[in-house]
């Protein structure tokens, strides 16, 4: 459904509603490789089997040094350079020193399966040798670096990636922001609520920090620590272009139950949340968020809720329209219409 002003003249350019399909080929940036993927499943495999045989005594297995020669072996292929590679995380803590010298090679391919090789050594050296490459003069390095951090999930990393958020490399600071949220130590939220506050000096430089701000404010919601509510309702009221994150942070942390959010839609300021908590669809906050529209809410809220599928919010909707001279009119069911009631944050 859509809207239609009063006397002909026709409104904004409705959403439509209902589904659609986004054909398969438009999620890839490039083609997939079917055999390059089956290549790397029977690499795995015969690796499997080899693994096996040797630990059954039907073949020798490698040194750790016979395995470390044939990963720094240039005359090799790639794809042989990184099975030896992944082979050295059975020897675990022994394999952290070569693993590190093997990020520093100039293949691409051998380097990164060198960093997410560390990443499954459970050891905390390997950490510790992960961290110390966040300084590596590559850029390449550090975000692969910092996203290695992220899967291993050790707070020993808390501290040197919240570190490198005062960078001020954008590239770098995202993903540092990323795996701080999968760690998930709150010791990490007064530095995350920082970047998601700090603005840019000129229109042009706060319009590059948006990336950075948006994904600081994902983070704090991601952390689910409540502490980060006062940064993210300043943020929700100040910052229009990162506002509905802000929002559906705040929902994300109070998600298992959104009423000590309610009072904030008391305020024109805040409204932008009630999109948040329309796709949290708590039973029992359909008042706070009727009114809220009926009081300050506009064009796009309105319809948000004429197409979420709970009954009495819709009904709101179609109240506010006559209260600003809209009708309500159907169109073919493709797209998206509005959040669904309860589809989650």
């Amino acid at each position: 459904m859509g809207w239609k002003r009063a006397g002909g003249r026709v409104a904004p350019t409705p959403r439509p509603s209902g589904r659609g399909l986004e054909a398969r080929d438009a999620l890839f940036s490039d083609p997939p490789r079917l055999t390059t993927t089956h290549g790397r499943r029977a690499l795995a495999a015969l690796t499997a089997v080899a693994l096996l045989l040797g630990a059954c005594g039907e073949g020798t297995p490698e040194s750790l040094d016979q395995t470390v020669a044939h990963a720094q072996d240039s005359s090799a292929t790639a794809v042989e350079r990184c099975d030896a590679v992944r082979s050295l995380v059975h020897w675990g803590e022994e394999a952290v020193v070569p693993l590190r010298a093997l990020v520093k090679v100039r293949n691409d391919r051998v380097a990164e399966c060198a960093l997410q090789a560390l990443a499954r050594v459970h050891d905390p050296k390997a950490v510790e040798a992960l961290a110390a490459l966040l300084d590596d003069r590559n850029p390449a390095v550090v975000r692969s670096v910092t996203t290695a951090l992220g899967r291993i999930g050790d707070p020993a990393a808390v501290r040197p990636l919240v570190g490198l958020l005062g960078s001020g490399d954008r590239k770098a600071v995202v993903p540092a922001l990323t795996a701080l949220a999968a760690i998930g130590d709150p010791r990490a939220v007064p530095a995350i609520g920082r970047l998601a506050l700090h603005r840019g000096a000129t229109p042009a430089a706060d319009q590059d920090g948006r990336a950075v701000r948006r994904a600081a404010v994902a983070a704090l919601g991601n952390l689910g620590d409540r502490g980060a509510r006062p940064t993210l309702v300043t943020v929700l009221r100040t910052d229009p272009t990162v506002a509905r994150s802000a929002g559906t942070a705040l929902a994300r942390i109070y998600r298992k139950d959104v009423r000590p959010l309610l009072t904030l839609l008391d305020d024109a300021g805040n409204i932008t949340l009630a999109y948040a908590l329309v796709d949290v669809g708590q039973k029992g906050t359909e008042d706070a968020l009727e009114t809220a529209l009926l009081t300050y809410g506009g064009l796009d809220l309105a319809e948000y809720y004429l197409n979420c599928g709970n009954h009495q919010l819709e009904n709101a909707a179609e109240t506010w329209a006559d209260q600003h001279g809209y009708t309500v009119y159907s169109t073919p069911s493709y797209g998206s219409g509005g959040g669904q009631w309860g589809s989650g944050v």
